[in-house]
């Protein structure tokens, strides 16, 4: 793919329009149906979109698990967009394994020779921000590269920097929510809520930083550093005759972490604090998601 493309580049008079595509969701299937079977389905995608017969298609390429590209080569490279169409159109029928009906869905990035760089690398890894562009916005579309998208990338990267930064200096911290009887106004419980003390933009709400915790797999460890301080402020109550119970969130990927267990059991021991102190909230994606250790979790819990 890559040599192929680098000819027409170095030869062609006209637009030279570069696709990366994945399949989405490519590791939930994996897990779900086994490689074995996943590969299966690999074939019968590559075998459509051969069949498709795509206008002025110069190379489509296996680049390996879920990743695809494709070269066209037009007058005007928004001609494209009626393959792409097709292409889309051709995920909405389902591919069978076994008498299963699975449907897959595909995310597609976009760049051009000469618009997006005259340089195979350069066009290539803009291909490759758009493809992670439409990734990023829920799949199933095709996005263009355009300069937006490479500024997003960089705030990306930077807010990525300050979100390590902050955990490791600690600057997440829990503000406590009452639980309040109706009946008697009396308080019988909190719920932790995290924020974000910035060192420059002051306290920020989940909102400003939850979903890139999630997307860079930070979530175990704003896990970790909320709960050792709700440990320890349930420790400081209870030494002043206050007993009370906090509510603490865990999501898929903190209540399904290697260390999840040993964590909360540790978390009694050092901080002398009693298990019904801590009630662990777990949303409903942990319990769709990886049922076997899930299952497993619980029970040891």
């Amino acid at each position: 793919f890559l040599s192929q493309t680098n000819d027409v580049l170095m030869d062609s008079f006209q637009e030279v329009v570069i696709i990366r595509a994945n399949i989405d969701r490519y590791r939930i299937l994996v897990n779900n149906l086994g490689q074995d079977n996943v590969d299966e389905l690999i074939k019968e995608f590559v075998a459509r979109v051969n069949a498709l017969e795509l206008n002025q298609l110069l190379c489509f390429s296996h680049l390996g698990g879920d990743d695809f590209g494709l070269l066209f080569e037009f007058s005007d490279a928004h001609l494209v967009r009626h393959e792409l169409d097709s292409l889309m159109h051709m995920c909405e029928r389902p591919f069978v394994l076994k008498n299963t009906s699975i449907y897959l869905q595909i995310s597609v990035g976009v760049s051009y020779y000469p618009k997006d760089g005259n340089q195979l690398s350069s066009l290539l890894n803009k291909a490759e921000k758009a493809l992670h562009y439409a990734k990023e916005h829920g799949g199933d579309d095709v996005c263009w590269y355009n300069d937006e998208i490479n500024h997003e990338s960089i705030d990306s990267l930077q807010l990525e920097t300050e979100l390590r930064e902050a955990i490791s200096a600690k600057q997440f911290v829990p503000y406590y929510q009452p639980k309040v009887t109706l009946e008697s106004g009396a308080i019988a419980g909190f719920e932790a809520l995290v924020r974000w003390q910035h060192p420059t933009r002051g306290l920020l709400q989940p909102k400003d930083f939850i979903e890139a915790i999630i997307k860079h797999k930070l979530s175990f460890d704003l896990f970790c550093q909320m709960a050792v301080q709700i440990a320890e402020q349930l420790r400081i109550w209870e030494s002043m005759n206050f007993t009370q119970h906090v509510c603490i969130n865990a999501d898929a990927a903190e209540f399904s972490h290697i260390e999840f267990f040993d964590f909360v059991t540790n978390l009694f021991t050092h901080h002398s604090i009693q298990p019904h102190q801590l009630h662990i909230e777990v949303t409903e994606s942990s319990l769709m998601l990886r049922h076997a250790s899930v299952k497993q979790q619980l029970i040891a819990l």
